[in-house]
């Protein structure tokens, strides 16, 4: 796991987060817990609705959400 893509991924999350947060779209928990199938499908579909904010390749995302445990 590449150090850089963990801080991209976190910043990312957090960015994401904070969003569906102000909208009441999930709960604190549901963001900072193990994502659901569903959250992780958002959070894809936002990323692919704003392609500028993410500096990693598709792959490399894709690659650390296999590795990713929290």
């Amino acid at each position: 796991m590449n150090i850089l893509n963990v801080g991209e991924f976190t910043a990312l999350k957090d960015e994401f987060g904070h969003f569906f947060l102000r909208q009441g779209h999930y709960t604190p928990g549901e963001i900072d817990g193990r994502w659901t199938a569903e959250i992780k499908n958002e959070f894809l579909n936002w990323l692919d609705e704003s392609p500028s904010k993410i500096k990693m390749t598709r792959k490399q995302l894709d690659d650390f959400f296999k590795e990713r445990t929290w």
